[in-house]
């Protein structure tokens, strides 16, 4: 141990001893590394995790140092029959700045093993490494010291058209494109960037037909994947499943571009130019969506076509009602996520990035998908991005569509279950669904934005009322022409015009004064409102569904918002009433497929937490359905 920690003796017990290091299969040295294992390293740092105590270590002394040359040194007759002990000690070796006198050598060492079975590979031998992962993890933690070495690999991966999972270096690329997480992906990003770039460009997209599997791909002709023309062989359904915005390199690739350039944005060119070539093969390819055209003025006059649907708008939030594919959805989310990251920190934003990356989106983006993550940051900062907000109003069918989205966000939370075994996803979702701007949307925003306005006197203010009332004038011109599109459109018209609105002045209880807007609806109008509110008594479904999931994380605890709390009696009429409905599919539409479990389920929660309010009989029926 003493000579492990020295600088001193450390290089001159390794010149003095070599030979006697190299014999019997050199198992005093690997007696050596066990030492260097033990006895060599210091606390860091103690976290906490899942309630127990974790120590961090740092390896401390040159002995790692010459250790790691030693194997470098003498790599012919030691690597390959001695890989555990070799990825023991590069997995623990670390140095920075000065002390790196190895690290070259480490780094080389970790990418022997993919050099060797990539060269078993083209020599047509079937070579397979058993556990790769921890092997992609040094390639990536040494990423900086073998970055030309990686460069040329990447190279030749996409010259070559290396796609199979037999092909060289397919467990490294695997590691790379869906199984990293962010952190471990920094170091290989900011290195290699325009390689992954390329990476990501040839895995994800189809497989011309000349070069793809037939016999896989056969199934999946009608699959999400085919539909927007990614590849079937290596999206497969579950590669990005549960989602999230850390599920892809994109987030690292956003981050360390930054770092590189405060002004770079061709992490967010590729994106956009990929979801435009996926919308445009979905135009072509769908039968299941109900896609439409939408011609939008861009503010130099110019006009520009969207393809749009509500399940579009929807993919960022990954609440779609048409299947969509978990690649994309993990995309969309990493683009939120990463500009949201850069507004959100009071002390550093860079809003002039955000911007520009936002009218990046509007301006050369044909999908809808894209301008949902637009309005996403327009609706939660509408004053600072005041432009961008009025720009996404000017058509009523942005506004509905993403009127949906914010109805829609309640089922956000319901697949939650599917991240217990990926608690860090987990966080990362449940942070993004709590963001204070989902339940608001582009409607409420423009009408919010009409009244702050208005009652204020300043120039500026008074200029972006003006503003306002334009676009909500340009709106209505387009009532004759939409309305026939979707009836609903109407309704929407009369709420986003604060102008014609009834006003009237009120107090709350708590002595807050408030102003209750009332709009001014047609006897028509008001007719079909009182058939709409008697239609949504169909909706229990919804309401109860997520009354029970909440109802149980929470341990039984009432859940405020809900009324069967108080009324154990209505509780048992809804279970009734969507028990009849999911037996005779009644409103079908509003029906997700797991409902036809919520019987069983409410059933469950009366019993578990209100079998004193329940009569026998009532229990009786209850039981029967479990």
């Amino acid at each position: 141990a003493s000579i492990g920690l020295s600088e001193k003796y450390a290089t001159k017990f390794f010149k003095s001893f070599e030979d006697q290091l190299t014999k019997d299969g050199y198992i005093l040295f690997d007696k050596f590394v066990d030492v260097l294992y033990v006895a060599c390293q210091k606390v860091e740092q103690t976290i906490i995790y899942k309630g127990e105590q974790i120590q961090l270590t740092k390896p401390i002394g040159r002995g790692w140092d010459e250790a790691v040359l030693f194997v470098y040194s003498h790599q012919e007759s030691y690597y390959m029959d001695h890989l555990a002990s070799v990825l023991k000690l590069l997995t623990t070796y670390s140095r920075m700045g000065k002390n790196a006198q190895a690290m070259r050598q480490a780094a080389l060492l970790a990418l022997r093993l993919y050099n060797e079975v990539a060269q078993k590979r083209q020599q047509g031998e079937s070579f397979w490494i058993q556990e790769p992962r921890p092997w992609s993890e040094l390639i990536c933690k040494y990423a900086y010291d073998i970055r030309s070495e990686l460069k040329k690999i990447f190279k030749q991966i996409v010259t070559n058209k290396w796609i199979e999972h037999i092909s060289p270096y397919a467990e490294l690329v695997a590691y790379i494109l869906k199984e990293a997480n962010t952190k471990s992906l920094y170091p290989i990003c900011l290195c290699c960037k325009d390689d992954i770039l390329e990476l990501l460009k040839l895995f994800w997209l189809e497989i011309p037909e000349e070069k793809r599997n037939d016999d896989f791909y056969s199934g999946r002709l009608h699959s999400r994947a085919y539909v927007f023309g990614l590849n079937g062989e290596f999206v497969v359904d579950m590669s990005y499943f549960p989602v999230s915005a850390q599920q892809t390199p994109l987030y690292a690739l956003f981050s360390t571009e930054l770092l590189l350039d405060n002004e770079g944005t061709k992490v967010l060119e590729f994106v956009i130019k990929f979801i435009n070539t996926c919308i445009e093969t979905y135009s072509k390819r769908n039968d299941v969506d109900e896609l439409r055209n939408i011609t939008v003025t861009l503010p130099d006059g110019m006009k520009h076509d969207i393809i749009a649907s509500t399940s579009l708008w929807n993919l960022y939030r990954c609440t779609s009602s048409v299947s969509m594919p978990n690649l994309l959805e993990c995309m969309h989310m990493a683009l939120e996520s990463f500009l949201f990251s850069l507004v959100e920190n009071e002390k550093e934003t860079n809003w002039d990035y955000v911007e520009k990356a936002l009218w990046m989106l509007l301006l050369h983006s044909k999908s809808a998908s894209l301008y949902a993550v637009a309005a996403s940051l327009a609706v939660a900062y509408p004053v600072r991005l005041y432009d961008i907000l009025l720009f996404l109003c000017q058509d009523i069918r942005f506004i509905s569509m993403d009127l949906t989205r914010s109805i829609s966000e309640q089922h956000a939370t319901l697949i939650e279950f599917a991240y217990h075994q990926y608690p860090s996803l987990l966080e990362e979702r449940k942070k993004s669904n709590k963001k204070p701007h989902r339940q608001r949307c582009l409607e409420t925003t423009l009408l919010n934005c009409q009244v702050a306005f208005d009652h204020r006197n300043d120039k500026n203010s008074k200029e972006k009322l003006k503003r306002a009332y334009e676009v909500v004038n340009q709106l209505r011109k387009q009532k004759e022409e939409l309305e026939e599109e979707d009836s609903t459109y109407k309704f929407i018209f009369e709420r986003i015009d604060y102008r014609s609105m009834k006003k009237k002045d009120a107090e709350l209880k708590n002595g807050q004064k408030v102003i209750l807007l009332t709009p001014n609806s047609t006897p028509e109008m008001e007719k079909e409102r009182v058939e709409r509110r008697a239609f949504s008594k169909h909706m229990e479904a919804v309401a109860l569904r997520l009354w029970a999931d909440q109802k149980y994380k929470n341990g039984g605890r009432e859940i405020p918002k809900y009324r069967y709390d108080k009324d154990t009696q209505y509780a048992l009429e809804v279970v009734r009433a969507v028990e009849k409905q999911v037996t005779e599919r009644d409103d079908d539409f509003l029906l997700m497929s797991v409902d036809k479990y919520l019987p069983f389920i409410g059933s469950a929660i009366l019993l578990l937490y209100y079998a004193d309010q329940l009569s026998i009989e009532e229990k009786k029926e209850c039981w029967q359905r479990l």
